[in-house]
């Protein structure tokens, strides 16, 4: 999927998240989105996703304009995009079988037996297969993240867009979120990831976006990323340069983490 943003802005009781965002994510890109807490990196996913309208500008979704369409085309629209939130947004009343066996049951109406096979086999992908029976308050943050991101899977999604899933989890749930994100790109899907890792920003993701305090933001590749623009940015110019492609893992004590 094609995302357009022109002139794109956003804001909350008049006072500025960002604005003047020009930007075309081509299909099959990943762009990371960087910046400290409170820039706007969930407002910029929101805009993506065409659930919050820019305050100015225009979003535009594969040349759509998600405000002008009726419900049937927006509906359409939206079967195409997979959200995954920073927390997860499990349904708390439902098990994680029926957390995954519910967008089954919407899309495709197979018959149960089919929906239990492809639950058990998303669970046995992710590596998570004790958790078929649990509910999500059961769940640590990382397994959250990773049925959430199991969940996504589900259909033929054209663009994912990711809140922050390599934050807060261990090494084996890195490995496991990073094979996910790994096969989607091999699957060229459209990718917008919140991330403030030195090594996914870097060799992951084909350019970034950079969300900076007072409505500022850079754009580019990190290889690009100019000295003095702003010191939130410098310093992950810095992290940058010091990290070998082989430092992976938990984003731990990098100082870019985000919230």
């Amino acid at each position: 999927m094609r995302v357009e943003f022109a002139d794109a802005g956003a804001a909350y009781n008049e006072s500025a998240v960002f604005q003047g965002v020009s930007l075309r994510i081509a299909p099959g890109e990943i762009l990371a989105v960087v910046g400290p807490t409170g820039s706007g990196k969930t407002t910029f996913l929101k805009l993506c996703a065409g659930l919050l309208p820019p305050t100015r500008g225009t979003v535009l979704l594969d040349g759509q304009d998600p405000a002008a369409l009726d419900a049937e085309s927006l509906s359409r629209l939206r079967r195409k995009i997979r959200f995954v939130a920073q927390e997860g947004a499990l349904i708390s009343n439902l098990s994680v079988f029926e957390n995954l066996a519910l967008p089954m049951r919407y899309h495709s109406h197979a018959p149960e037996e089919v929906i239990r096979r492809e639950v058990e086999n998303l669970l046995a992908e992710g590596g998570v297969t004790h958790l078929l029976r649990l509910f999500p308050a059961h769940l640590s943050l990382g397994e959250k993240k990773i049925v959430s991101l199991l969940r996504a899977r589900e259909g033929n999604a054209s663009l994912m867009l990711i809140d922050d899933p390599f934050l807060g989890i261990d090494e084996l749930q890195f490995e496991t979120i990073l094979g996910m994100v790994r096969r989607w790109r091999s699957r060229k899907v459209t990718m917008v990831l919140v991330t403030n890792h030195p090594w996914i920003v870097r060799d992951m993701a084909d350019r970034l976006i950079a969300l900076l305090p007072d409505g500022v933001h850079w754009t580019g590749r990190a290889e690009e990323i100019p000295a003095g623009v702003h010191p939130f940015l410098d310093g992950i110019r810095r992290r940058l340069e010091g990290t070998p492609s082989s430092a992976r893992g938990p984003a731990v004590g990098t100082g870019l983490e985000s919230g």
